[in-house]
């Protein structure tokens, strides 16, 4: 395989007639979100924290279309301790935020997506670094840390604020993260405009059954500028004042709710430039809708095997994190 001349390429095209609505190559970005996904589940598979060497490859068929990737996660003496393959179909969402944006053009007609290699040598040239795979390149991409998920003894016990069965997992928040959330939508500020907030998420298990728990001991809500009724654009620089994205994040926002509305839950569904959003953020990360008005009523997504959906959460306020001393009333 020559590494330099191989990149792939994602399509998107209109099945109808064929014409492509979408042509990128899957940069870096793409390639560090598969390393990302695997680091979660292979902390979450229980294997702690350890230093591995994570590899990227591509499998594909005899005409050169892309059927998928494997992440390999090597030991310094080249032990493999975990290993995930991804389906092509990671990249539905990207396919599907296509099709909506282009559905005027289209009529009715779907898309069809695919993944393929891109040969420069062929083509004359490439529009930037896409991904390379070269097994001949034993040193991969150096060394990364799978994240160790501390037993949480006892379980997470507080107020409830939302509750489900079954149980994917329990965001637990602090007083003071929940008073930030709870205080402008109390204050009507959210009721015509949509805002935001942001915070950090440690990650336990729940020793009696395993049960993921995220931490959020504080909340800080980000300004935008740009933010309407129907719509809360967020700047990098804000986000990133706003938390460490080295962790986790738990971004959440209101959608706008009527007041007489009688149909709130359709009303909080995620929509296209959520799903964007939530793709950008790093492996382990929560998304959350809140309605703009009271009562509280919180949606949240997350990643299940490369797809965002939405979870089953029990949302807990609690007093017993760090961080939770300014309490507030539920």
């Amino acid at each position: 395989m020559k590494g330099d001349t191989r990149r792939q390429v994602l399509i998107v095209a209109n099945r109808g007639n064929g014409e492509i609505l979408y042509c990128e190559l899957l940069r870096e970005w793409f390639e560090q979100l598969l390393i990302d996904h695997t680091l979660f589940e292979a902390g979450v598979a229980g294997l702690g924290e350890m230093r591995v060497r994570p590899r990227v490859e591509a499998a594909e068929d005899a005409t050169g279309m892309i059927v998928g990737w494997r992440v390999t996660l090597f030991t310094d003496d080249d032990r493999i301790i975990f290993r995930r393959r991804w389906p092509v179909s990671v990249l539905e969402p990207t396919a599907r935020a296509v099709a909506a944006q282009c559905r005027p053009l289209m009529e009715r007609n779907q898309v069809i997506y695919w993944a393929t290699r891109y040969d420069m040598e062929r083509s004359g040239g490439s529009s930037g670094d896409g991904i390379e795979f070269d097994e001949a390149d034993a040193a991969g991409d150096g060394l990364a840390i799978t994240p160790l998920l501390p037993v949480l003894e006892p379980p997470a016990t507080g107020t409830m604020v939302c509750d489900c069965f079954p149980i994917d997992l329990v965001l637990v928040l602090s007083p003071d993260a929940f008073g930030q959330l709870i205080r402008p939508i109390r204050d009507g500020i959210s009721a015509e405009c949509e805002i935001a907030w942001a915070a950090g998420l440690r990650l336990a298990r729940s020793k009696e059954d395993q049960t993921l728990i995220y931490q959020a001991s504080s909340l800080k809500r980000i300004v935008s500028r740009g933010a309407t009724a129907g719509r809360v654009p967020l700047e990098a620089a804000d986000l990133l004042a706003a938390v460490c994205l080295e962790e986790p994040v738990l971004l959440l926002h209101t959608h706008t709710v009527p007041s007489e509305s009688k149909d709130r839950g359709a009303l909080l569904a995620c929509s296209w430039d959520d799903l964007r959003c939530m793709y950008r953020l790093r492996a382990g990360s929560l998304f959350g809708i809140v309605s703009g008005r009271l009562p509280l009523e919180l949606r949240i997504y997350g990643f299940e095997n490369g797809r965002v959906r939405e979870m089953n959460a029990k949302v807990l306020v609690t007093s017993g994190m760090e961080g939770g001393t300014d309490g507030t009333e539920v």
